[in-house]
């Protein structure tokens, strides 16, 4: 059930002024003097910002009330105990002032324009569409080194509107936490950030926001997030494994229902709950819902997903067929051209495999499977090969061992 419009903002220009900065830091000592820096000096001021170092073993402390004590607008809470990034959030909400929370991290940096165009897009949002509920906004954002060296872009999907933002987002995670402004009641009364997640703490809670609000999209680039070894989410595996748990705490009638609730076609909806059901590894059912569009289907996505299932399988010949009549579709699919140069590796096709791992390293000059595979020399066997499961997003985020 939806929240009452009690969430919704009531024109009170100063109800968007009253904004509180909440980051988590914990031997961030490096980066956070430029990230609590930017946040001082936005176009739009914001009341306070809180700093809450989760028990830094670094000099990231000493350096906080060496610079910070004296600023007013700089509250800095020191834990006793490292209790990770999800209860240092929480604890920052607990103790913040403010209406409208901004999480940053305590390595990204936030554009002066920050705040001013969160807000700006908020309003426009809650201007044209009265009766719905917006209650969180997010940016673009880039993907910078430890250097700040720019790596990527990337770019969110759009404003999800309340009926659809669940639906897209149990099939991808378009925000980031760092520059995502969330109205502190609603926050609260969902429970917070789960303090049991290690990995994908903000998926997980952008799906339980997703029931009550519209999440409203700010088309620029406004964070920067850096990306480098100490960052949680460089440990893909676990973060994958984490996703997994958080499906299945949802029932899959709720997922379903979500997911073809958007203003979709019935069969985008049927393959991006395909999609779903193989990362869940319930193959055989996800290949039954195939079934009734593969044979009148001019969709790409219907025959990737008929391809991994074929992968799955160790049908290649199958799967070869598949991908190359999704690539007929639509020739600018990366993932299907790095499936296509592991099948042709397993064969001993080296040239012919190069072609379509050059091509996907084209689309996306940091692709980290199709770089994997075209280093590997001949004979390859099964399990060498760094196969693509999911589609790619125009681009990827990047990580670093």
């Amino acid at each position: 059930m939806f929240l009452s419009t009690m969430y919704q903002l009531k024109g009170d220009e100063n109800k968007f002024m009253n904004i509180s900065a909440v980051i988590p830091v914990h031997n961030t000592a490096d980066f956070v003097r430029q990230s609590i820096n930017c946040l001082i000096n936005q176009t739009l001021s914001i009341a306070e910002i809180l700093v809450i170092d989760d028990k830094s073993t670094d000099n990231t402390l000493d350096l906080l009330f060496k610079e910070y004590a004296d600023n007013y607008k700089v509250n800095i809470i020191s834990l006793s105990e490292n209790h990770g990034v999800s209860f240092a959030r929480n604890k920052g909400v607990k103790c913040c002032g403010g209406d409208w929370i901004l999480f940053m991290d305590g390595d990204d940096l936030a554009h002066p324009r920050l705040v001013e165009s969160l807000v700006s897009t908020l309003k426009e949002c809650k201007r044209r569409f009265p009766t719905e509920p917006f209650e969180v906004v997010y940016p673009n954002y880039n993907q910078v080194d430890d250097r700040g060296k720019k790596i990527n872009e990337i770019t969110g999907a759009m404003t999800l509107h309340r009926d659809e933002a669940q639906g897209s987002l149990f099939l991808r995670n378009y925000l980031t936490t760092s520059g995502t402004l969330i109205n502190k009641q609603l926050f609260r009364s969902i429970g917070g950030f789960n303090e049991q997640l290690s990995y994908s703490e903000d998926w997980d809670l952008w799906l339980r926001l997703a029931e009550h609000t519209g999440f409203a999209h700010c088309d620029e680039c406004l964070v920067d997030v850096r990306r480098h070894s100490q960052n949680a989410s460089a440990k893909i595996k676990n973060m994958l494994t984490q996703e997994r748990k958080i499906l299945l705490t949802w029932p899959l009638s709720s997922i379903k229902e979500a997911i073809f609730r958007r203003k979709r076609s019935r069969c985008q909806n049927a393959a991006d709950f395909v999609a779903l059901l193989f990362r869940l590894d319930r193959w055989a059912e996800g290949y039954r819902v195939l079934s009734s569009f593969v044979d009148h289907s001019e969709s790409a996505s219907i025959y990737f997903l008929q391809g991994l299932y074929y992968l799955k399988h160790n049908q290649w010949v199958e799967a070869e067929q598949a991908f190359l009549k999704s690539l007929e579709l639509n020739k600018n699919q990366g993932a299907v051209l790095n499936n296509l140069g592991g099948i042709y590796l397993l064969r001993g096709e080296k040239k012919k495999a190069d072609g379509y791992l050059h091509k996907a390293l084209f689309l996306h000059p940091n692709y980290m499977d199709a770089e994997y595979n075209s280093k590997l020399s001949l004979p390859v066997k099964t399990g060498m090969i760094h196969f693509t499961w999911r589609k790619l997003r125009k681009q990827l985020t990047s990580y670093t061992n």
